[in-house]
C-alpha cells in the first residue's frame, strides 16, 4: 500500500518492473522491484498506465506516464508524485496551472519588446522548425510554449512539456531519447530548460532532429538568457545553438520592460483584488527592484502585499515583503527602467511621511531599523 513517507517524487519503472531512477533525494530506490515501491506488479502497472493512468494508495495518488516504443509498446513507465509537495510534473499541464501565467496576455503585458517577442514566437509556431526561447526564469517561457502550440499546424496533437530542471540526471536520456519523442508526435515537444543536458546528450539531440527523427513533431526548448555564454564556457553543446540560428526567440526580462503598472493591475486581478489601487510610492518601490525571479516573483509579492494589506485597503509601500528593500545588487539599466533611484524616492517619502522619525519609516517600509539606516547610507540621505 502507498503511503505519503515512502513514494518518491518521481519514479522511472522499466521491465520486468524494476525503478530504473528516482529523484534525487530518493536515489537509493533504484534496483527496487515496482511492487516494493508501488505496491503493485509490473503488468498491473502497465495496464494502469494505458487506462486510468493512476495508482491510488492509502493517502497517496501517483500519476502513471508510459512512455511507448515504435511500435506503440511500453518500453518504462513513469510514475510522478501528486501530494502537495509536488506539484510540477513531467507530463504537460493545463494552462491554468499557472498562478500567475493565466494565459498569453499576462505574460506580453503592453510592452512593446515583449510583444515583438511573442509575435515572433507565433509566426515560428505556423513553421515546423526548431525554436529556441531565451528567457530568464519567470519570464513565461512556459505560457509561451503552450500558446505557439495552440497557434501551430499541429494545435490538434498533443504538446509534452520536458522540465529538464525537475528530472534526476540519471533520468533524462531514457525519458528524453525514448518515449516523449514518441508520445509528440503530430504535436510539440517543449523540453524546458535544455541546458540541463550534457555535452554528449545535447550533440545527440541536436543530431535526432537534424537528421529528420522528430520530422512529424515541432520541436521548442527554452534556455537561460546567458545560453551563447554557456556554449562558449563549454557548459552547452554548440550543435544546438547552431540548429536554432535564426530561430531564436528572447523575451525580455522584467526590469527591462515598460509596462509594470499595467502588470500589477492585471496580476491583482488574478489574485481576486482588482479593487486594491497600489499607491504610488508602492510603484516606485516595486520599479527599484530588479526581480531575479521577473514575473513570477513579480505575483508572489503582489500576492503577499495583497493579504498583508487586508480586504478593501489600498497596497502601499509598508505591505510589501521585506526584500524588496534589503540590500540587493543594483538592477541593470534598461528601457522600462526599474531604476536604483526610485528606492530613493520610497525612502525619502516614508522618512518625509514619518517626520524624520527612523524607527517609524522603517516599520511602514516592513525593515529592520538597521537596514533602513544603511539604505540611507548607500543614498545620502538624511533626517
Amino acid at each position: 500500500m502507498i503511503s505519503a513517507n515512502s513514494v518518491p517524487r518521481l519514479l522511472l519503472i522499466e521491465p520486468p518492473g524494476r525503478v530504473r531512477a528516482a529523484s534525487a533525494t530518493h536515489e537509493g530506490r533504484a534496483g527496487e522491484s515496482v511492487e516494493e515501491a508501488l505496491g503493485v506488479d509490473w503488468p498491473t502497472l502497465q495496464a494502469l498506465a494505458r487506462t486510468t493512468q493512476r495508482v491510488d494508495g492509502s493517502d497517496r495518488r501517483i500519476r502513471l506516464e508510459p512512455l511507448l516504443g515504435q511500435g506503440g509498446n511500453i518500453e518504462a513507465v513513469l510514475a510522478t508524485d501528486e501530494g502537495p509537495f509536488f506539484t510540477k510534473t513531467i507530463t504537460s499541464i493545463p494552462p491554468s496551472s499557472s498562478r500567475w501565467g493565466k494565459d498569453l496576455t499576462a505574460v506580453v503585458g503592453k510592452d512593446s519588446a515583449t510583444r515583438g517577442a511573442v509575435d515572433l514566437a507565433l509566426r515560428f509556431a505556423r513553421t515546423n522548425l526548431p525554436v529556441m526561447i531565451t528567457a530568464e526564469e519567470g519570464c513565461g517561457a512556459e505560457v509561451i510554449a503552450r500558446a505557439m502550440h495552440a497557434a501551430s499546424a499541429q494545435a490538434s496533437g498533443p504538446m509534452v512539456h520536458v522540465p529538464l530542471g525537475t528530472i534526476p540526471k540519471n533520468a533524462i536520456e531514457p525519458i528524453l531519447f525514448a518515449g516523449k519523442p514518441h508520445s509528440a508526435e503530430h504535436g510539440m515537444l517543449f523540453v524546458e530548460d535544455v541546458q540541463e543536458l550534457d555535452l554528449e546528450q545535447g550533440k545527440r539531440l541536436a543530431r535526432e532532429i537534424d537528421r529528420g527523427s522528430l520530422a512529424e513533431t515541432h520541436f521548442v526548448c527554452s534556455v537561460p538568457a546567458d545560453v551563447r555564454e554557456r556554449v562558449a564556457r563549454g557548459e552547452m553543446a554548440r550543435e544546438l545553438l547552431a540548429l536554432v540560428r535564426g530561430t531564436t526567440v528572447t523575451i525580455p526580462p522584467l526590469r527591462e520592460r515598460e509596462d509594470l503598472e499595467y502588470l500589477v493591475t492585471r496580476m491583482l486581478e488574478d489574485i481576486g483584488r482588482d479593487e486594491a489601487r497600489v499607491t504610488p510610492a508602492a510603484l516606485r518601490a516595486l520599479a527599484s527592484y530588479h526581480f531575479p525571479r521577473n514575473l513570477a516573483e513579480l505575483f508572489a509579492c503582489l500576492e503577499h502585499a495583497a493579504v498583508v494589506a487586508g480586504s478593501g485597503r489600498d497596497i502601499d509601500v509598508e505591505h510589501l515583503p521585506r526584500g524588496i528593500f534589503e540590500a540587493r545588487p543594483e538592477a541593470p539599466s534598461g528601457p522600462g527602467g526599474l531604476r536604483r533611484s526610485a528606492e530613493r524616492v520610497a525612502l525619502e517619502e516614508a522618512l518625509r511621511g514619518c517626520a524624520g522619525n527612523v524607527s517609524a519609516a522603517a516599520k511602514r517600509l516592513g525593515v529592520a531599523r538597521s537596514t533602513l539606516y544603511r539604505l540611507m547610507r548607500r543614498h545620502g540621505i538624511d533626517r
